[in-house]
């Protein structure tokens, strides 16, 4: 039904909006590496739910304590996951409110699990014809030497960063293969597993999702050409041009292929994919972020606020649509 009434339903949910007022419940905070940035998140969420007059109640909680709030979390209309990283991002929050029957936005929990494997994910791309940069993987006691010689093969520069983690936490650009094993060690301090890929030199743009609409890439400028956790959160380390100043052509494909990752992992209702623009124009997709950031420098905002739905406005789209996959 949804997959073909999809706009039907969604009129609907928003003709309900307009008689009844929408009980949304805010989880943020967790016990993951990206915890700051999920209470930023939450804040600004429940900040801008609460001028839709919403009736909202928060849960700043760490991770143990999802199970103590299901009842109280059962009374809403729907949950609003603000958490990040592990937890949030990697499904296991999604399964709890699944198996609880209680509607959440973002994707379901396959999704989100796929999504946050980043060479999960890069497998899915390939296998659906979508540019990756190559890659290998390394899992705690790896052969150095063998590792070393299929590197090679990648060639320079490299990426370096955990299989499962978000926000560039433990990333690093190698420019010489005698600092790899650093690399690799350093990422394997934050996961198990850690992705080695080309570096693609070029541009970084990333393509946000919303509730089946792609709206204009955004180009992002690091001030001293890497892209990473400082200049992710840091006020004037970074600008972001949206839309990016490239090509219809190039943006057209760009939404093109954002699309595709998105429905490869099957993911749902927002998010925001990433990509390399390399020095010919050709795009690479790096992974899909499936709860992205919503703070003051957070990328999806800024994407919409291109298309003209100013930050509350996004939420209540993002809200509508999620509802639509609970019946």
């Amino acid at each position: 039904y949804r997959q073909t009434n999809n706009i039907k339903t969604l009129v609907l949910f928003q003709r309900i909006e307009i008689i009844f007022r929408m009980n949304v419940a805010v989880i943020y905070g967790g016990s993951s590496s990206e915890r700051d940035v999920s209470v930023k998140t939450g804040t600004a969420v429940i900040e801008a739910l609460r001028s839709l007059d919403m009736e909202v109640s928060t849960f700043l909680i760490d991770e143990h304590e999802i199970f103590q709030i299901l009842p109280e979390l059962n009374k809403a209309d729907i949950v609003y996951i603000a958490f990040h990283g592990s937890l949030g991002e990697d499904g296991r929050i999604q399964a709890i409110l699944e198996t609880a029957n209680i509607p959440f936005i973002g994707s379901d929990s396959l999704s989100s699990r796929l999504a946050m494997e980043k060479t999960l994910s890069k497998m899915l791309f390939e296998r659906h014809g979508i540019p990756t940069p190559p890659w290998l993987a390394a899992r705690k006691g790896y052969d150095k030497e063998k590792l070393m010689a299929a590197a090679r093969n990648l060639g320079l520069p490299l990426a370096v960063k955990p299989s499962r983690e978000g926000s560039t936490f433990g990333f690093t650009k190698v420019l010489d293969y005698a600092n790899l094993p650093d690399a690799i060690d350093f990422a394997l301090t934050f996961d198990d597993e850690a992705l080695i890929e080309t570096f693609i030199e070029g541009q970084e743009l990333t393509v946000s999702m919303l509730a089946g609409e792609t709206l204009p890439p955004i180009l992002i400028v690091p001030h001293d050409g890497l892209y990473d956790y400082e200049h992710k959160y840091t006020k004037g380390t970074t600008e972001y041009i949206c839309p990016a100043p490239i090509s219809d052509e190039t943006a057209q494909e760009l939404e093109r292929l954002a699309d595709m990752a998105f429905k490869a992992l099957g993911c749902r209702n927002y998010g925001r994919v990433d990509f390399r623009l390399d020095n010919d124009n050709r795009p690479f997709c790096l992974e899909i972020n499936t709860l992205p950031g919503m703070t003051s420098l957070s990328l999806v905002p800024m994407a919409a606020k291109a298309r003209g739905y100013d930050f509350p406005e996004l939420l209540r789209r993002i809200l509508l649509d999620a509802l639509t996959f609970f019946k």
